[in-house]
């Protein structure tokens, strides 16, 4: 399952660094050692199994998969998967919690602004290669009300990837499951 979409730029921080990180610029970050300051960046923050983080995070996107002592704000979502650990508060659009990882403080989920919405809109086709299904077969469960979808004031199908994460996620889907036709019905 796809779960944020991958930018071009990367920055590696494979060392042991303190100070405080703000990039003007969209590149995503992996952490692979650790990192003692706050990081302000406006795209995704990965903390790779293995990497720690003591400060405060401000980024688009925020996976955890080693360990964040300090608060955290995600314009759109904070993934913790299994083995990642976060001590702090969490303010985001959306938080997913995966088996085997652990969460220590209070989150608070924050609509989405219209133009966070309006970034993380999909049409039929983007949507259909984000869910590895066909575009008939995406239209058929938007139809069916099998699936989060909407009509544009022309009619033509919308869907919102941050929606969709959250469907999937709640649900426990696979790609194959909502290729499938899966009988969950869309909240």
């Amino acid at each position: 399952m796809k779960f944020f979409l991958k930018r071009k730029k990367n920055i590696r921080l494979n060392t042991e660094a303190r100070g405080d990180l703000a990039l003007l610029e969209k590149a995503d970050v992996i952490v692979t050692g650790t990192f003692e300051g706050d990081i302000r960046i406006q795209s995704e923050l990965t903390v790779e199994k293995g990497a720690a983080i003591r400060g405060r995070i401000s980024a688009e996107n925020v996976i955890v998969k080693g360990k964040i002592s300090g608060d955290v704000y995600a314009v759109e979502g904070v993934r913790l998967r299994p083995g990642g650990e976060l001590r702090g508060d969490v303010k985001a659009s959306l938080l997913l919690v995966e088996r085997g990882a652990c969460f220590w403080g209070k989150c608070e989920i924050m609509q989405q602004s219209a133009q966070v919405k309006k970034e993380t809109q999909m049409t039929p086709g983007e949507t259909a290669q984000f869910l590895q299904i066909d575009v008939d077969t995406l239209i058929e469960l938007a139809e069916n009300k099998k699936i989060p979808a909407s009509h544009g004031d022309n009619g033509a199908w919308f869907f919102d990837r941050i929606d969709l994460e959250r469907w999937i996620s709640e649900n426990n889907l696979t790609s194959s499951s909502v290729a499938a036709g899966t009988e969950v019905q869309a909240g």
